[in-house]
């Protein structure tokens, strides 16, 4: 766990295993992100949001 010195606030530092199955599964996500992007109709952040 890590602390921020000036705003006391923590971080967790989460460690997961993945498949090469869920590694393709997300580039896909990220590649499908950054088309939208390109395309001009994202207007601030794009998430993208897995779930199980």
């Amino acid at each position: 766990m890590l602390a921020s010195p000036d705003a006391g606030q923590t971080f967790d530092t989460l460690l997961a295993s993945m498949s090469a199955e869920d590694l393709e599964e997300i580039a896909g996500l990220m590649a499908e992100a950054i088309r939208y992007s390109e395309s001009g109709r994202a207007r601030r952040k794009i998430i993208i949001r897995v779930s199980d």
